[in-house]
């Protein structure tokens, strides 16, 4: 076989590895609600959509097919060092195992699946048909390996029949058709998600809660504890990462009746407690319970503290808000134009694009509020009047606080007909 032959028959197979690769990697991390939602629009998400939910029953046929096209290379490689150095034997396979090893690596495995993985839905659908034919070709190859290794490995049936996808799926079906009220559809499908929510998502950051530095004037303290919205603040010694305890406001106005002034604290703190910032809600709530605690503090991964989560914002992922007396209520959106939105920094960036009737099926991003994907967007510090487009959404920054975005203006602006038939 000559070279001009060889070498794109080498590209042919490292994009065929790079397909295999991406593939198995993609559907096993795509979001099926969001891909069952593009498939509303997309035939190419209807079939990836299709596909996913019998990957377990497809995964032999792609691990059967890379296997194939890699052999495939490490063959075809030999070959080339032989046609490029007649006679070199052993030392010309040897050459070509190891090139063959490092492209497969590099280009066939590590490149296609972390692309794969940053961009799963959009990866599933540009690769949905194509999967699907080679699924057709490969299928009868590989039953009867995934048929030897069932029968190997078989065990008894562990698995529910009824996922928690499904029951997502379900919930939110009848309450599109009417069979559940919104409210009621609404409790369930938080009471799925509540358990797989982390601390992390809930928490409310450290420069938005009321602290009190232990060394401050009395004057200060009294101060702060007058003004505060919270039943609860902490307490620090130099800074917020030295926490030493939570006082408890109330206690704090009883204890200053019945003595008539308070020159130290510290008597009057509970100890603080703390959380990892990947703890799960349900996790997080019985520790509370156990501890008899109502705020704990989130720590991250080098153990600083990100923030502080209550036992009110925990409840509150299963029953929605919880308002009282001393609650600010404050519109995340408010319309003040036609077409035109003043948006809260601190609000949900999906909230946001559903409020706006914009389409983020394939939206992908780090941050979770509109600040922060204002930030990624900018892709600089940002100022007031820095603005940027995305889609329909032309985005200006009008307020900033302390190092972060209060708040932006939105404005819509009208969809191109032909954007709207794709």
């Amino acid at each position: 076989m000559s070279i001009a032959v060889i070498v794109p028959l080498m590209v042919v197979l490292l994009l065929c590895s790079a397909f295999f690769s991406g593939s198995e990697i993609a559907y096993m991390s795509a979001n099926p609600r969001r891909l069952e939602k593009a498939g509303e629009k997309s035939s190419a998400a209807r079939l990836a959509f299709k596909i996913q939910s019998r990957f377990d029953k497809i995964l032999g046929t792609l691990l059967i097919g890379n296997n194939l096209v890699n052999t495939a290379a490490s063959s075809v490689a030999t070959m080339f060092v032989v046609a490029l150095f007649p006679g070199s034997d052993g030392v010309g396979a040897t050459i070509a195992t190891v090139a063959v090893t490092v492209l497969v690596l590099v280009f066939g495995e590590i490149i296609p699946k972390i692309l794969a993985k940053q961009k799963a839905v959009s990866f599933v659908q540009i690769v949905a048909y194509p999967l699907q034919f080679v699924i057709w070709v490969l299928t009868p190859i590989a039953a009867p390996f995934v048929a030897v290794v069932n029968l190997m490995f078989r065990k008894k049936q562990t698995e529910p029949t009824v996922t928690e996808e499904d029951l997502s799926t379900i919930i939110e079906t009848v309450g599109e058709e009417g069979v559940l009220d919104e409210e009621r559809s609404d409790l369930l499908q938080s009471a799925l998600d509540f358990a797989n929510t982390t601390v992390g998502e809930i928490l409310t950051h450290r420069l938005k809660w009321d602290a009190i530095n232990i060394d401050d004037a009395p004057e200060r303290i009294a101060a702060v504890i007058s003004n505060t919205p919270y039943s609860r603040l902490p307490v620090y010694e130099r800074d917020f990462d030295h926490i030493i305890g939570v006082l408890n406001v109330k206690h704090y106005y009883r204890v200053l009746v019945d003595e008539g002034e308070i020159t130290d604290l510290r008597p009057l703190l509970k100890e603080p407690t703390f959380v990892y910032t990947n703890m799960k809600l349900p996790v997080a709530l019985a520790k509370m319970r156990e501890e008899q605690n109502h705020v704990d503090f989130v720590l991250d991964e080098y153990g600083g503290i990100m923030g502080i989560v209550t036992m009110e914002d925990i409840l509150e992922q299963l029953v929605g808000d919880i308002w009282d007396e001393n609650d600010e209520i404050e519109n995340e959106f408010v319309e003040t134009d036609e077409n035109t939105w003043e948006v809260v920094g601190d609000a949900n960036i999906e909230d946001m694009f559903d409020m706006l009737d914009v389409d983020y099926r394939d939206f992908e991003s780090d941050f979770t509020t509109v600040s922060g994907w204002a930030i990624e967007m900018l892709d600089a510090d940002p100022h007031e009047g820095d603005s940027f487009e995305y889609r329909n959404l032309y985005v200006i920054v009008t307020e900033m606080g302390e190092n972060r975005i209060e708040r932006l203006s939105v404005i819509v602006k009208p969809v191109p007909e032909e954007d709207e038939d794709e």
